[in-house]
């Protein structure tokens, strides 16, 4: 049985959804192997170029309003004009005007999105609390955070850190820290969003 699914490079790809290959050629030592196959199935991960993944890689702002579009299964709703820095032949254009029409992702004051910086730990947590409201998904309370660093977490993320941590999306790092403008991999992030799809569900 094969699944067709359509990724950012705007070409589509036929995948086994049951072959027990490795879909892309540098993870076989990764730690979050299983999720980034999965998720690859599943037609929400895709590759940063060629057959390669770059695990250990930092993700990008736009990478992960990609993934976070596709693990929802929305509607494309690109349209231009809205941030300065996201030009129409940006390859990820589509996932970006769409995550940001349906609130999942703003600009900063002058307008600009940011596309290719990696995302921090925070501003992950920011967007996936949105989506999560977007799908209407009851999450109930919130709870207490016990992290080293808690009071380096931005005020406008902290109750965003709170919820996502409770769901057990997103954990914490050695010696009790959150780390929340550190960078994200793009391992970590297969995995915090398998488990954002795991929730969904």
């Amino acid at each position: 049985t094969t699944v067709t699914a359509k990724f950012g490079e705007e070409k589509l790809i036929r995948v086994d959804r049951y072959h027990s290959k490795t879909f892309f050629s540098d993870i076989s030592s990764s730690w979050a192997r299983e999720c980034i196959q999965r998720l690859y199935t599943r037609g929400i991960l895709f590759a940063r170029k060629n057959d390669m993944f770059e695990p250990t890689g930092s993700i990008t702002r736009a990478e992960f309003a990609a993934y976070l579009v596709n693990s929802l299964g929305l509607d494309s709703e690109g349209t231009s004009g809205r941030f300065k820095d996201v030009a129409s032949n940006n390859s990820l254009h589509d996932f970006i005007y769409t995550a940001a029409a349906k609130g999942l992702i703003k600009g900063d004051d002058q307008g600009n999105f940011r596309p290719d910086e990696s995302i921090s730990r925070q501003d992950a947590a920011v967007i996936m609390e949105r989506a999560l409201k977007l799908m209407k998904k009851n999450t109930g309370g919130q709870i207490n955070l016990d992290f080293a660093d808690k009071n380096k977490i931005s005020p406008y993320a902290y109750d965003s850190v709170r919820l996502i941590y409770k769901l057990n999306i997103m954990t914490g790092k050695p010696e009790k820290l959150f780390d929340p403008k550190g960078a994200t991999t793009r391992e970590e992030a297969a995995k915090i969003i398998d488990n954002f799809v795991r929730v969904l569900e």
